[in-house]
Parts: structure tokens; C-alpha cells; sequence
């Protein structure tokens, strides 16, 4: 973190979610958080609608992905790691 772009006061703002887990088809993790626009893009940013009243915007990048690979579905033990040690 570095106080010229990432928010950290009252408290930090990153946030990370991750959605599904080993047993889920597909799982997603999101990260999102309030960055502080450089002197002079801040007010081109108010200006522009984009940055709130304190020159900051808030950025968020999501990735969704299948949780096992196709190989891994399409075998005999299943999709269940647990099994995959069994079969051997």
C-alpha cells in the first residue's frame, strides 16, 4: 500500500471476495478497492463524473474460472479430489 493512491484511513479498503469452492463448478474472486486519483486527474475525474467529491474511485476486477480442469471431470473417480487418490 502507498498513502499517494491507496485509501487506508478510516480503514483499508481493499476487498477480495471469492465465491464457490473444490465441491462448486466454477469459482470467482473479486477485488475491489478506493484509489486516490494523482493531483490534477482528480478534478478532471469530478469533473468527469468518474471520482467521488474526495478525488478517489473505486476499481474492481473480477476472474471466474471451472475448478477442476476437463480432464479432471471427465475421468472415472469424478470430480471430487478425495476419490482421485482412491482410483490411483
Amino acid at each position: 500500500p502507498h498513502d499517494l493512491f491507496h485509501v487506508h484511513s478510516p480503514q483499508c479498503t481493499w476487498q477480495i471476495t471469492v465465491e464457490g469452492d473444490e465441491s462448486s463448478e466454477r469459482v470467482t474472486v473479486s477485488i475491489e478497492n478506493r484509489m486516490r486519483l494523482l493531483p490534477l486527474f482528480d478534478a478532471a475525474g469530478a469533473f468527469a463524473g468518474i471520482a467521488d467529491g474526495q478525488g478517489c474511485i473505486y476499481v474492481r476486477v473480477a476472474q471466474s474460472s471451472t475448478v477442476q480442469p476437463a480432464w479432471a471431470r471427465s475421468g472415472s473417480a469424478g470430480a471430487n479430489p478425495s476419490e482421485w487418490v482412491n482410483a490411483r
